[in-house]
């Protein structure tokens, strides 16, 4: 068993965490009008999205989107008298036409309704749940960061042991993942799911896909603290996989 069978089997394993899209269920009061929205991409930037239904105050008006940054508006289309006329569907369909809006979300009816309800003016409200993919996973150290999170590896250490004639080998290997740090509880929501996540994929398979006969890999230690690479500074999490074959 070499070293970079081993990396290559913990690498095959930290691949298969994988983040959540954001999402958020808009249910006015009345009939056949709630709609899901959920984050284009699985990352927790999606949690900075939000999702306006405003009421134009004005009659005859066309129902009309608007995005700035993340903050999705949806001005409400309404009749002669003033009374809102935009149906869930309308706002599903409408979404789907409008690029800079379908780069950021996708909008769905919720079963049982089936979008053919008139909506409410709706407050604000934020998309929930993004957590983010690793855009990328290293057998070096980076020199530059262009977008986290993101995973590389070191070998800390290598210890062989010989008895009758049975070779054992055991390896150290760290795992540094890091975000981008731009204030304190931003950095430790996006962090907090991997705590889990990375441990429990190597636990998943301790043989990393038959690479391992008579042997096995876990991760029992988690450091956190902060790295400076290039300048940037980064949250991190240290993870330290130990790997055991005979």
């Amino acid at each position: 068993m070499s070293y970079a069978t081993v990396l290559a089997g913990l690498h095959e394993r930290l691949a298969a965490v994988s983040g959540t899209a954001a999402s958020l269920t808009i249910d006015p009061a009345g009939a056949d009008n709630a709609l899901l929205w959920t984050a284009a991409a699985r990352a927790f930037k999606g949690n900075q999205i939000s999702v306006e239904y405003a009421d134009p105050g004005a009659s005859d008006s066309a129902m009309a989107l608007t995005v700035e940054g993340r903050e999705i508006i949806v001005s409400l289309a309404t009749d002669g008298a003033g009374a809102i006329t935009t149906v869930a569907d309308d706002i599903a369909a409408a979404v789907l036409l409008d690029g800079d809006v379908s780069t950021l979300v996708t909008v769905a009816d919720v079963a049982p309704d089936d979008g053919t309800g008139v909506v409410t003016a709706m407050a604000r409200a934020y998309l929930t749940g993004g957590i983010s993919d690793l855009v990328d996973i290293l057998d070096y150290a980076p020199t530059a960061v262009h977008d986290t999170p993101l995973v590389y590896s070191l070998l800390d250490n290598v210890q062989r042991r010989t008895s009758a004639q049975i070779v054992t080998k055991q390896y150290r290997i760290l795992h540094r993942l890091v975000v981008r740090w731009q204030d304190n509880e931003q950095a430790e929501q996006e962090i907090i799911p991997f705590v889990d996540s990375v441990p429990e994929a190597v636990a998943d398979d301790p043989q990393l896909g038959g690479r391992l006969t008579s042997g096995y890999a876990e991760i029992k230690e988690c450091d956190a603290g902060w790295v400076t690479i290039a300048g940037v500074e980064y949250r991190m999490l240290d993870f330290y996989a130990t790997v055991v074959e005979k």
